[in-house]
Order: C-alpha cells, then sequence, then structure tokens
C-alpha cells in the first residue's frame, strides 16, 4: 500500500511519542535502507536496526537475530 504524503504524515504524526522499532534489511530490494533511516528519523521514539545480509523478509532470512533485536527493544520499552 503506498500512502499519500498527507496520510502519511498524520499516520506519523497518530504514532505521537509510542515505542517504534524500526527493522531493515541491510540488502532490502524492494524498500531501500535510506526509506525506514528516513520514517525514523520521523518517528519521535523509534530505534533503527539495520540488519547485515539480511532482505526484505528478516522473519526469514534472518530469523535469530531479528528475534534478539525484538527481544532487546521489549526491555528497553518496559
Amino acid at each position: 500500500m503506498i500512502l499519500s504524503p498527507q496520510n502519511a504524515l498524520a499516520l506519523i504524526k497518530s504514532i505521537g511519542d509510542l515505542p517504534v522499532l524500526v527493522v531493515a534489511g541491510a540488502e532490502d530490494a524492494l524498500v531501500p535502507l535510506k526509506s525506514s533511516q528516513v520514517l525514523a528519523s520521523k518517528l519521535t521514539n523509534s530505534r533503527l536496526i539495520e540488519i547485515s545480509g539480511c532482505g526484505h523478509l528478516p522473519h526469514e532470512e534472518c530469523p535469530t537475530t531479528l528475534v534478539s533485536a525484538l527481544g532487546s527493544f521489549s526491555v528497553k520499552t518496559h
């Protein structure tokens, strides 16, 4: 799904300061790493995890690294 710039901005604003983990595969051919970096920079309380050697499907390609990142994020946000 592609959002219009206005809808994307409204969605980002609606998140407020909720903690958000942005996970990006460094070798993702569908969503460039730069796009994930920009998204994370627009969220007021986000953390970006770049998984090297991983593409668009970290849950399939790099599950151990992904679970580690999720666990670390979960512990820090509680």
